[in-house]
């Protein structure tokens, strides 16, 4: 370990910070499969490799002033991410973060690809480069591979879902659309002071999201929805009498969360 250099443990910190995320954030959204957490993972570790390796150079050949500001606006950016966490709009939160980081990610990863992609050119087609190692054009095919096979399963499965139809929404007006087919809703972080009235026409709803609103009871219509699985009202002011109540309205096998 000792002759790896700070260049080295930045490399292994940023892909393990980065795939931790990744799995976390979509575990949360329940799309925490492989292929997913692969390509979010990717896509932040291109996102943020590039200024953490510029930060460690900087901060290796820079003075104190220098060395001060690129930990400070390190740890300013550790604290928006805590902010967000610890937000009611967690979700939105993340979600923008989330977004940013795939959207700069996903053009250095095609930047990476187009330069890997010109490389084999210059090595297969032209005489360019004859001292480049053959071992190096294939790792390079290789990944050129594992990318593109990668992004057409992503496609592929958006598709089949799309044909499938969708049973997840966030937007109630969204899910109002197609009301039957609605199995998950997710009104989580949304300034709600209560329950919706249109929620009792998804009359298929297995699970629903309430949390981090401003809900201090559910209305007794609600148990109407005789499919429902589980209710998530954690972060909501909900007094210990009105919980009691609520555990009543619903069966026993009914699972009622109050806090994550």
């Amino acid at each position: 370990m000792s002759t790896i250099a700070p260049a080295g443990y930045v490399f292994f910190l940023v892909i393990a910070l980065s795939f931790t995320t990744a799995y976390f954030w979509l575990a949360a959204k329940k799309k925490a499969r492989v292929l997913f957490v692969f390509l979010a993972g990717s896509a932040l570790t291109f996102a943020l490799l590039m200024p953490a390796m510029i930060s460690l150079q900087l901060f290796e050949a820079g003075n104190q002033i220098i060395r001060i500001a690129i930990v400070a606006c390190w740890l300013f950016l550790i604290a928006i991410v805590i902010a967000i966490q610890r937000s009611k709009k967690v979700n939105l939160g993340w979600s923008i973060l989330i977004n940013l980081f795939l959207m700069i990610g996903g053009l250095m990863l095609v930047g990476l690809m187009a330069g890997m992609g010109y490389f084999v050119y210059l090595r297969l087609f032209t005489h360019e480069r004859d001292d480049a190692p053959m071992w190096s054009v294939f790792l390079c095919i290789f990944f050129l591979g594992v990318l593109i096979l990668a992004i057409a399963g992503q496609l592929l499965n958006s598709g089949k879902r799309n044909k499938e139809g969708k049973t997840e929404f966030n937007k109630l007006k969204e899910a109002l659309l197609m009301p039957e087919i609605v199995l998950w809703l997710d009104l989580s972080g949304q300034n709600l002071t209560s329950v919706p009235a249109d929620v009792l026409k998804f009359s298929n709803l297995t699970n629903l999201d309430l949390s981090n609103n401003q809900i201090n009871q559910l209305p007794n219509d609600l148990a109407r929805l005789t499919h429902l699985a589980t209710i998530k009202l954690s972060g909501n002011p909900i007094s210990d009498q009105e919980r009691s109540i609520i555990r009543k309205m619903f069966p026993p096998e009914t699972q009622i969360i109050f806090r994550s």
